[in-house]
């Protein structure tokens, strides 16, 4: 009969020992996720508070002679104004702020041999990596957010608002004069940037071969038609060369197509990483367009986004644990795994730098960072601590 319950027991222990493992793997992946969060919360935090000391030391001014344009108080007026700006700030350093946020709490966890522990516990690489693809989502939703959606909207906001140096630059209204290559034409015109853009006072070179052209359109107004590519020229006037010096007659309703779109005057020198995506997607199909390259580049950046931080995730555990021998930290061996990883992020911006222009495909600019990131860092992570 004793041995018969033993038996019986046996099952009941194992299924124990099991369910308290799996408690124990629930419970260390919850604290990791939160020491990871909470470090890259005080970072960012930092970063914030630098990038709102050096703008208001720079703009503070604006905010105030804004304020009393508006007949609002400073008081709180600045609190918006400094909200619009953080969807900026937290666009460009939340990486930063992954990438040394988690490399200082698994820095943290290592001297305290708990990520040791866990490991000499039985943990699989699989449960090891649930805290970074759980971070990895979180962090990701956040940036990839706000790469697409509130970064743009902020800085639509922010030209509305009409304080700083981009309200400045990009403020609706009418422009100087610029110059247009659509295809075989050229415009020159002055720009009415608005939520319903027009060109003015314009000039229309068509039929452009070599140094030619077939003719020459002058025109009060451009405006765009239901196709986005035809525009419709009002108060017009052709001229035609000739060997008697040419002639000139006025026409009426006339429409010329031109690989130009209201978006490329409704943002007209606005960066494209600030554009709506469906304008970006717009623009993309003139292949002619100077901007193109540009462009192609914001969309792939919107998709890659979503998975930067995931990837600077587990590259700062990988090179946060080859900064040890034992349980000693190796000072100098961290601060230069950190320098390399701060120069995977600067790879970035590099890699970007060179897309925007053309010079390499906008998929690999955009993607080569979050690739090799996440490729050294797994190699790194699977070493363990």
């Amino acid at each position: 009969m004793t041995v018969v319950r033993a038996q019986s027991a046996a099952p009941m222990i194992k299924e124990a020992k099991r369910l308290r493992h799996v408690g124990l793997i629930r419970i260390s992946t919850a604290r990791a996720v939160i020491d990871y969060v909470k470090l890259i919360g005080l970072i960012m935090l930092i970063l914030l508070v630098i990038a709102w000391s050096i703008d208001l030391a720079r703009y503070l001014p604006d905010v105030r002679a804004g304020a009393e344009a508006s007949g609002r108080p400073l008081i709180l007026l600045l609190p918006t104004y400094l909200f619009i700006r953080t969807a900026e700030f937290v666009t460009k350093f939340f990486p930063i702020a992954v990438l040394f946020g988690v490399f200082l709490a698994e820095i943290w966890r290592r001297v305290n041999l708990e990520s040791v522990v866990l490991v000499a516990s039985g943990m699989t690489l699989r449960q090891r990596a649930a805290p970074l693809l759980i971070l990895g989502c979180l962090t990701g939703l956040v940036q990839g957010s706000m790469e697409a959606w509130l970064r743009p909207a902020a800085m639509m906001a922010h030209i509305e608002m009409g304080i700083g140096s981009p309200a400045n630059r990009f403020q609706p209204g009418l422009t100087g004069h610029v110059w247009f290559v659509t295809g075989d034409a050229t415009v020159r015109a002055r720009v009415m940037r608005d939520e319903a853009p027009e060109l003015h006072d314009a000039l229309v070179f068509t039929g452009l071969r070599e140094a030619q052209f077939d003719a020459v359109f002058a025109a009060d107004r451009l405006v765009p038609t239901e196709d986005h590519l035809e525009w419709r020229l009002i108060g017009a006037e052709r001229w035609e060369g000739g060997t008697g010096g040419g002639q000139s007659r006025p026409v009426d309703d006339l429409t010329l197509k031109l690989d130009l779109i209201p978006e490329q005057l409704r943002y007209l020198f606005l960066s494209e990483f600030y554009w709506p995506t469906a304008s970006l997607q717009r623009l993309t199909e003139l292949r002619e367009a100077h901007n193109v390259a540009a462009a192609d580049l914001a969309l792939w950046r919107r998709m890659t986004y979503w998975f930067l931080p995931g990837a600077l995730a587990f590259l700062a555990v990988g090179l946060a644990h080859r900064g040890f021998i034992g349980r000693r930290p190796m000072l100098p061996r961290l601060i230069a795994l950190a320098v390399f990883g701060h120069m995977t992020v600067v790879s970035v911006r590099v890699l970007w730098a060179v897309g925007k222009h053309g010079l390499i495909p906008a998929p690999l600019a955009a993607s080569a960072t979050v690739i090799f990131a996440l490729l050294v860092g797994f190699i790194l992570f699977r070493r363990g601590p």
